[in-house]
């Protein structure tokens, strides 16, 4: 049997104008909730993997705090102090500021700092630290933010539109100067309060958008067996000058008492003699 190409022609058509309606009827819930062109589903917020959250995965409202305790040589303290002050000041771009910093020259020396930062500055001075000396213990704690910037948020559009409400009446009560004062007092008091919870909430966002770093610097151990020696030697002339000022002190304490028992010595020798003669 011989196809004419006409017919062959009108076969394929009818064919695709099935296959587009049949597409254009699909159940609801198929290609009509997700579009050709729809963005794909973002990733989970919290990933687990096993031993704890993925390493870099972060929630939406935690605000992160780093314990770094950094051991350095006696001599190196100092220059560890003033590389992570440098640091910070050179990471202004990661919103880097110290917040507090103390220096002990004594004997052990000692420092520490606290320093806020975004999450890549954070990381940027923790491997700078460990360039400096030995990195002995770093510890991360997470306060979650989500409910005070929930509340902070709500209300301060309360707020907002209580404004709005005493704008529009002090608007309409202009020709009334009791309810104009009285309205008035009372935009001052709400613009009072929403600029209160506009600082809440971006002092809550600026802690959730970076980091508090605590940095502890201490001399390292050295593990020798003349350590002791060593420590004792060095404390040799500070314990010599404290035992003298402790014998000194005990010679003055014991003058007035030493010549007290001297004098009354003195006197019951004199006076034996006449308490043995017979009455």
């Amino acid at each position: 049997m011989r196809h004419h190409p006409l017919a062959i022609l009108l076969i394929v058509i009818a064919l695709g104008a099935c296959s587009k309606t049949d597409k254009d009827q699909a159940p609801f819930g198929l290609h009509q909730l997700q579009p050709a062109d729809a963005p794909a589903p973002a990733p989970s917020e919290a990933k687990v993997v096993a031993g704890g959250v993925a390493g870099d995965v972060r929630t939406k409202y935690l605000a992160y705090e780093h314990v770094v305790q950094i051991g350095v040589t006696e001599t190196g303290v100092a220059a560890a102090y003033a590389a992570a002050q440098a640091a910070c000041t050179a990471a202004a771009a990661e919103q880097c500021v110290v917040l507090r910093a103390a220096l002990n020259s004594g004997s052990p020396a000692s420092a520490s700092l606290q320093m806020r930062a975004r999450p890549a500055g954070i990381r940027k001075l923790v491997a700078l630290l460990g360039e400096h000396g030995e990195i002995l213990s770093q510890s991360m704690n997470a306060e979650d933010l989500a409910g005070p910037i929930e509340d902070t948020g709500k209300k301060l559009a309360m707020l907002k539109d209580y404004r709005e409400r005493l704008e529009d009446l002090r608007g309409r009560a202009a020709n009334t100067i009791d309810t104009l004062i009285r309205v008035n007092q009372e935009l001052a008091q709400v613009q009072s309060q929403v600029e209160a919870q506009s600082g809440e909430g971006a002092r809550l966002t600026r802690r959730v958008d970076t980091e508090l770093l605590n940095i502890e610097i201490r001399p390292k151990e050295e593990r020798s067996l003349w350590q002791p020696v060593a420590l004792a030697a060095s404390g040799f002339i500070g314990n010599l000058a404290a035992g003298a000022s402790a014998a000194i002190n005990t010679v003055a304490y014991a003058l007035p008492f030493g010549a007290a028992l001297l004098a009354l010595a003195w006197l019951l020798r004199r006076l034996w003699p006449r308490w043995r003669k017979p009455a």
